[in-house]
């Protein structure tokens, strides 16, 4: 049951933004983790791919912010993934503009 639905990304990626900068990301994503209910319901590889999910879209969106002109390449293996993460970075844009300078590849 690998997916991640785009309205939960949207919240993860809200809420973890908003969390003090001087934090580091693993820290920040425990901490939101651990307070999120729909994250307890899942099995543990579940839990284990979304926390890598997000610490990697999390590190991108760092890269981007740090660099404006960077482009970085997110790969991912199916389309709907594809999807799910553009439709997430387009909801997210207005607030982080720079999140759609991540490119979205698909590698089958």
């Amino acid at each position: 049951m690998h997916y991640i639905i785009t309205d939960k990304l949207e919240d993860y990626l809200k809420v973890i933004l908003q969390m003090p900068k001087e934090k580091q990301i693993d820290d920040v994503l425990k901490e939101f983790i651990e307070q999120d209910t729909d994250f307890e319901r899942l099995e543990e590889d579940d839990k284990i791919y979304m926390y890598s999910t997000l610490k990697k879209i999390l590190k991108l969106i760092h890269l981007v912010l740090k660099y404006p002109n960077v482009c970085p390449i997110l790969f991912v293996h199916t389309p709907l993934t594809k999807r799910i993460l553009e439709d997430a970075f387009y909801n997210v844009a207005p607030t982080i503009p720079t999140i759609l300078n991540i490119k979205i590849e698909v590698m089958q």
